[in-house]
């Protein structure tokens, strides 16, 4: 199709990037910050472990962390790179929480600014790009795979950059692919793979010629070898250990699930029903739009012409195509979880950009409630958190009570969900602990050594069993146990702890077998001796 010239007149310029577009977009970046500005504590799975990991890596010279008997700095070639480093740089001058805060600030913003981007590449009215914002906040997001989320972010930008490059090449435009695809190659392989997927369709719609084709593959190349060099021979297991001999064993979703559940897989920020509605209210929008595109449009001549008119929806076919082909969980020769789900958010990313995105009378009221939903996504997502963020302090609070470096064990001792979220929220939360206080935690990834190696463990109850917690077994080598959701007492008058503060869901026992100036001793011959 070729659209009439009030739509080809549209994209970046005129009336529809005027003054009430920039205003929208820059109340909608703020209004999106909002679920990570306005909480302390984020209800996001993985993210606990993976500050806990860049604090062990930031901090592990620093006496009063109390980290260095436990742990050694591992900093290999792996996939997760971006993410890590990025916040341990900025952490220099912020701290570890409020550095994480900036680089999911960044990733945030990433989104619409890469889908913006689209809009000028593709000739589309810039409007389309205010409907991504809730995008940011994808399953994914929920899960708190922040490697990957970043990396995402620096995918849908590296496309744009490899979109441009190859329809002119210039030194400018080779160093921005080339920085962007290093990027998303160190954020994360399913990003890379990704990459490559959009590369290849690029190249089959623009054909450049030989030359130009060179210089690209060139700045991709560091890329590339990168993803090689990290996911083929891996120096450290970068998902979790092998499991088992055997082949490789994977398990599927079937063709009909992957469709019925889409809507899950692409946006489940939140429990309730209110991120589901602005996916399929973006669905009827987007609809909407294409059905009108249909009605005003003009045939294009050239098959060419046609394909690169419409690669925005090439690009999400071929997103839609990993999603169903990669499997769902990969079991053998190692375990990762929601693998080919992740892409379903990128497949929905390119189908929103497909429309003209131009306004006129019949445009209008599908671009207006595509636009709200900028809006009501992250404003409904930051109240959920801040509900559990509320449920947390008494858990902050504790903490922070203690000393800095003290050996606190926590424990989750009932159910791990929230009623903010659909996660098990609660399975990584000791983590915080170590993000707080420093010392030793039981919650972390002891059997990757991405940023760390740990070197001297502390006794605990299994992992997903804290209800088998023995004071007599595990209790010893800590000053204070944490529990959220206790069932009942947890430590007689024999076991040297008592009650020291009881607040929300949360109680913190101290040990009195020792006073306070003997466990600040202690923990001072612990800081200057080694395990």
């Amino acid at each position: 199709m070729h659209h009439s010239e009030e739509a080809t007149s549209a994209p970046g310029r005129g009336a529809s990037t005027g003054r009430t577009f920039w205003a929208l977009f820059a109340a909608a970046s703020v209004i999106a910050l909002l679920p990570i500005l306005r909480a302390r504590v984020l209800p996001l799975l993985d993210e606990p472990n993976h500050l806990a990991a860049i604090t062990i890596f930031h901090d592990l010279a620093r006496p009063g962390k109390n980290l260095s008997p436990y742990y050694d700095a591992e900093l290999r070639l792996v996939p997760y790179l971006s993410y890590h480093l990025l916040v341990h740089l900025f952490a220099f001058a912020t701290g570890v929480e409020w550095a994480n805060k900036i680089v999911l600030c960044a990733y945030v913003l990433s989104v619409p600014a890469a889908a913006l981007w689209w809009t000028r590449r593709t000739q589309r009215g810039p409007w389309l790009a205010l409907t991504t914002f809730p995008l940011a906040f994808s399953t994914s997001w929920a899960f708190g795979f922040h490697p990957f989320n970043v990396a995402i972010g620096l995918f849908l930008l590296a496309s744009a950059s490899v979109d441009a490059l190859l329809e002119r090449s210039t030194l400018g435009r080779t160093l921005v692919a080339g920085l962007l695809s290093v990027g998303c190659a160190l954020g994360h392989p399913l990003a890379a793979v990704a990459l490559a997927a959009t590369t290849v369709v690029l190249f089959g719609v623009h054909r450049p010629r030989p030359a130009r084709a060179a210089r690209a593959l060139l700045a991709l190349g560091p890329a590339a070898a990168l993803f090689l060099c990290s996911t083929l021979r891996p120096s450290v297991d970068w998902v979790q250990p092998r499991a088992g001999a055997g082949g490789l064993e994977v398990k599927r979703l079937s063709i009909d699930t992957l469709l019925r559940r889409l809507p899950e897989h692409t946006l489940d920020p939140i429990s309730g029903k209110v991120d589901t509605s602005v996916f399929w209210a973006l669905v009827v929008c987007t609809a909407g739009l294409l059905l009108v595109d249909l009605v005003q449009a003009q045939p294009i001549r050239s098959p060419r012409a046609q394909l690169l008119h419409h690669r925005a929806a090439l690009l999400g076919l071929a997103m839609a195509a990993l999603y169903v082909a990669i499997p769902f969980e990969i079991v053998r020769p190692f375990a990762w979880w929601w693998v080919g789900l992740r892409f379903a958010p990128l497949a929905f990313f390119f189908f929103l950009l497909v429309p003209s995105g131009t306004m006129n009378r019949l445009r209008i009221p599908m671009n207006v409630a595509g636009v709200a939903c900028a809006f009501v996504l992250p404003l409904h997502v930051s109240e959920k958190y801040a509900e559990f963020d509320a449920r947390m302090a008494p858990f902050v609070r504790m903490v922070e009570s203690t000393p800095e470096g003290a050996s606190i064990l926590c424990l989750r001792m009932g159910p791990r969900t929230d009623a903010a979220v659909n996660v098990t929220v609660y399975d990584q939360i000791g983590a915080w602990v170590q993000i707080l206080r420093g010392g030793y935690s039981q919650a972390g990834w002891h059997d990757t050594a991405t940023l760390f190696r740990t070197k001297r463990a502390l006794p605990a109850p299994p992992y997903w069993h804290h209800e088998q917690f023995d004071p007599k077994v595990h209790a010893a080598p800590y000053d204070f146990v944490l529990v959220h959701r206790e069932p009942q007492p947890l430590f007689t008058d024999e076991d040297g702890f008592r009650l020291a503060a009881r607040e929300g869901e949360w109680r913190l026992y101290e040990r009195v077998t020792v006073s306070r100036p003997e466990q600040h001793a202690r923990l001072g011959a612990a800081h200057a001796s080694p395990p």
